[in-house]
Protein backbone atom coordinates (compact mmCIF):
# COMPACT_ATOMS: atom_id res chain seq x y z
CA UNK A 1 0.00 0.00 0.00
CA UNK A 2 1.14 3.52 -0.70
CA UNK A 3 1.39 5.99 2.12
CA UNK A 4 -1.29 8.61 1.84
CA UNK A 5 -0.57 11.48 4.17
CA UNK A 6 -3.10 14.26 4.12
CA UNK A 7 -2.25 17.85 4.91
CA UNK A 8 -5.67 19.37 5.43
CA UNK A 9 -4.54 21.70 8.16
CA UNK A 10 -7.83 23.45 8.86
CA UNK A 11 -10.20 20.48 8.49
CA UNK A 12 -9.84 19.26 12.07
CA UNK A 13 -9.66 22.63 13.81
CA UNK A 14 -13.27 22.56 15.03
CA UNK A 15 -13.00 18.88 15.93
CA UNK A 16 -9.87 19.57 17.92
CA UNK A 17 -11.50 22.43 19.83
CA UNK A 18 -14.06 19.99 21.20
CA UNK A 19 -11.52 17.31 22.06
CA UNK A 20 -10.55 16.83 25.65
CA UNK A 21 -7.10 15.29 25.56
CA UNK A 22 -7.47 13.42 28.84
CA UNK A 23 -10.63 11.68 27.61
CA UNK A 24 -9.19 11.02 24.17
CA UNK A 25 -6.68 8.41 25.36
CA UNK A 26 -9.55 6.26 26.58
CA UNK A 27 -11.35 6.43 23.21
CA UNK A 28 -8.42 5.58 20.95
CA UNK A 29 -7.91 1.90 20.16
CA UNK A 30 -4.24 2.13 21.03
CA UNK A 31 -4.34 4.77 23.74
CA UNK A 32 -1.92 7.66 23.98
CA UNK A 33 1.24 5.84 24.97
CA UNK A 34 3.13 2.61 24.55
CA UNK A 35 3.55 2.89 20.81
CA UNK A 36 6.40 3.48 18.38
CA UNK A 37 6.39 5.32 15.08
CA UNK A 38 8.76 4.09 12.42
CA UNK A 39 9.60 5.55 9.01
CA UNK A 40 10.27 3.18 6.11
CA UNK A 41 12.51 5.30 3.89
CA UNK A 42 12.45 2.86 0.96
CA UNK A 43 8.67 2.80 0.73
CA UNK A 44 7.98 6.26 2.16
CA UNK A 45 5.69 4.83 4.82
CA UNK A 46 4.95 5.82 8.38
CA UNK A 47 4.33 2.77 10.54
CA UNK A 48 2.50 2.73 13.86
CA UNK A 49 3.86 -0.11 16.01
CA UNK A 50 2.30 -1.46 19.19
CA UNK A 51 2.72 -4.92 20.67
CA UNK A 52 4.72 -5.91 17.56
CA UNK A 53 1.70 -5.13 15.36
CA UNK A 54 2.62 -2.78 12.49
CA UNK A 55 -0.01 -0.56 10.87
CA UNK A 56 0.62 1.74 7.90
CA UNK A 57 -0.32 5.16 9.21
CA UNK A 58 -1.13 8.67 8.13
CA UNK A 59 0.09 11.79 9.92
CA UNK A 60 -2.64 14.41 9.86
CA UNK A 61 -1.73 17.84 11.27
CA UNK A 62 -4.71 19.45 12.96
CA UNK A 63 -3.49 23.02 13.14
CA UNK A 64 -2.05 25.42 10.53
CA UNK A 65 1.54 26.35 9.89
CA UNK A 66 2.00 28.39 13.04
CA UNK A 67 2.33 25.12 15.03
CA UNK A 68 3.29 22.47 12.44
CA UNK A 69 4.70 20.02 14.98
CA UNK A 70 1.85 20.22 17.46
CA UNK A 71 -1.54 18.49 17.56
CA UNK A 72 -1.08 15.63 15.08
CA UNK A 73 -3.56 12.85 14.58
CA UNK A 74 -2.04 9.47 13.65
CA UNK A 75 -4.57 7.48 11.62
CA UNK A 76 -4.78 4.17 9.81
CA UNK A 77 -5.50 4.07 6.07
CA UNK A 78 -9.26 4.01 6.77
CA UNK A 79 -8.83 7.30 8.68
CA UNK A 80 -9.46 5.74 12.12
CA UNK A 81 -7.43 7.59 14.71
CA UNK A 82 -4.75 5.40 16.31
CA UNK A 83 -3.34 8.03 18.63
CA UNK A 84 -3.03 11.76 19.05
CA UNK A 85 0.36 13.45 19.40
CA UNK A 86 0.23 16.72 21.29
CA UNK A 87 3.80 17.62 20.29
CA UNK A 88 6.55 15.81 18.41
CA UNK A 89 8.81 16.84 21.28
CA UNK A 90 6.84 14.50 23.55
CA UNK A 91 7.98 11.46 21.52
CA UNK A 92 11.11 9.42 22.01
CA UNK A 93 13.88 9.98 19.42
CA UNK A 94 12.99 7.27 16.85
CA UNK A 95 9.28 8.11 16.85
CA UNK A 96 10.03 11.82 16.68
CA UNK A 97 12.30 11.38 13.66
CA UNK A 98 9.75 9.12 11.93
CA UNK A 99 6.94 11.61 12.44
CA UNK A 100 9.08 14.53 11.27
CA UNK A 101 9.92 12.58 8.10
CA UNK A 102 6.24 11.86 7.48
CA UNK A 103 5.27 15.48 8.07
CA UNK A 104 8.01 16.75 5.79
CA UNK A 105 6.69 14.54 3.00
CA UNK A 106 3.06 15.36 3.79
CA UNK A 107 3.53 19.11 3.77
CA UNK A 108 6.41 19.48 1.35
CA UNK A 109 8.07 22.86 1.34
CA UNK A 110 11.44 24.35 0.52
CA UNK A 111 13.37 25.33 3.65
CA UNK A 112 15.17 28.61 2.87
CA UNK A 113 18.60 28.91 4.47
CA UNK A 114 19.94 31.89 2.47
CA UNK A 115 18.56 34.64 0.23
CA UNK A 116 21.00 35.67 -2.49
CA UNK A 117 18.79 38.17 -4.38
CA UNK A 118 15.30 39.63 -4.57
CA UNK A 119 14.52 41.64 -7.69
CA UNK A 120 11.32 43.40 -8.72
CA UNK A 121 10.25 43.54 -12.35
CA UNK A 122 6.87 44.13 -14.00
CA UNK A 123 4.40 42.97 -11.36
CA UNK A 124 6.66 40.14 -10.14
CA UNK A 125 9.30 39.70 -7.49
CA UNK A 126 12.03 37.18 -8.38
CA UNK A 127 13.74 35.44 -5.50
CA UNK A 128 17.09 33.62 -5.68
CA UNK A 129 17.56 31.45 -2.62
CA UNK A 130 19.53 28.56 -1.20
CA UNK A 131 17.34 25.90 0.37
CA UNK A 132 18.02 22.64 2.15
CA UNK A 133 17.06 21.07 -1.18
CA UNK A 134 19.49 23.20 -3.27
CA UNK A 135 19.49 26.52 -5.16
CA UNK A 136 16.11 27.80 -6.34
CA UNK A 137 14.69 30.76 -8.25
CA UNK A 138 10.99 31.53 -7.91
CA UNK A 139 8.59 34.39 -8.44
CA UNK A 140 5.88 35.98 -6.34
CA UNK A 141 3.44 38.72 -7.24
CA UNK A 142 4.50 42.16 -6.07
CA UNK A 143 1.43 42.37 -3.84
CA UNK A 144 2.06 38.90 -2.30
CA UNK A 145 3.88 39.39 0.98
CA UNK A 146 5.54 36.74 3.15
CA UNK A 147 3.21 35.48 5.89
CA UNK A 148 4.51 35.53 9.44
CA UNK A 149 3.57 32.27 11.19
CA UNK A 150 5.61 32.49 14.35
CA UNK A 151 7.89 34.93 16.08
CA UNK A 152 10.57 34.83 13.35
CA UNK A 153 9.09 32.23 10.99
CA UNK A 154 7.77 33.18 7.55
CA UNK A 155 6.13 31.41 4.62
CA UNK A 156 6.41 32.60 1.03
CA UNK A 157 4.05 31.14 -1.60
CA UNK A 158 5.27 31.50 -5.17
CA UNK A 159 3.13 31.97 -8.30
CA UNK A 160 3.11 28.16 -8.78
CA UNK A 161 1.75 27.67 -5.23
CA UNK A 162 5.01 26.13 -3.95
CA UNK A 163 5.84 26.96 -0.34
CA UNK A 164 9.14 28.37 0.88
CA UNK A 165 9.66 28.50 4.63
CA UNK A 166 12.15 30.65 6.49
CA UNK A 167 12.30 28.88 9.84
CA UNK A 168 14.01 31.71 11.71
CA UNK A 169 14.89 35.03 10.08
CA UNK A 170 17.42 35.70 12.84
CA UNK A 171 19.42 32.64 11.75
CA UNK A 172 19.84 33.98 8.20
CA UNK A 173 23.15 35.60 7.28
CA UNK A 174 23.34 39.42 7.37
CA UNK A 175 22.83 39.87 3.60
CA UNK A 176 19.76 37.60 3.63
CA UNK A 177 18.28 39.51 6.56
CA UNK A 178 18.83 42.85 4.78
CA UNK A 179 17.15 41.55 1.62
CA UNK A 180 14.22 40.09 3.53
CA UNK A 181 13.64 42.86 6.09
CA UNK A 182 11.67 45.23 3.77
CA UNK A 183 9.23 42.39 3.01
CA UNK A 184 8.55 41.36 6.60
CA UNK A 185 5.56 42.62 8.59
Amino acid sequence: MLLQIHCSLNEDRSQLKNRRENDEQNKLPFGGSGFLLSWNEDEGKLLFVRDEKKITALAKPCFPWSEPFEKISIRDLESNELTFVTSVNDLEAESKQALLSALKEACFYFAVVKITAIEEDFELRTWSVETEQGSRRFQTKLNAWPSQVGENRYIVRDVNKDLYVIENTLELDTKSQKLFWPLSD
